[in-house]
């Protein structure tokens, strides 16, 4: 695994209206600095769509992006 700057964690439960705003403005921030961090998202136990949108974000992302969701 590859060392990074810091790492940010973020709690989504039941956030699937907004997850996805969110996860872009942080994918932007991290491409406009020359800082690397880890961010890991958890939705414990959501019972909307946050655990698919988390998903379809960590595809391709895996180097930096961790979504977790137990249902």
């Amino acid at each position: 695994m590859s060392s990074h700057d810091f790492a940010l964690i973020v709690p989504c439960y039941n956030f699937a209206h907004g997850i996805s705003a969110t996860l872009e403005q942080i994918s932007a921030w991290r491409q406009q600095h020359s800082l690397r961090f880890f961010l890991c998202v958890v939705s414990d136990g959501s019972s909307d769509s946050t655990a698919e949108i988390l998903a379809a974000f960590a595809k391709g992302r895996e180097d930096w992006f961790r979504g977790k969701s137990d249902r």
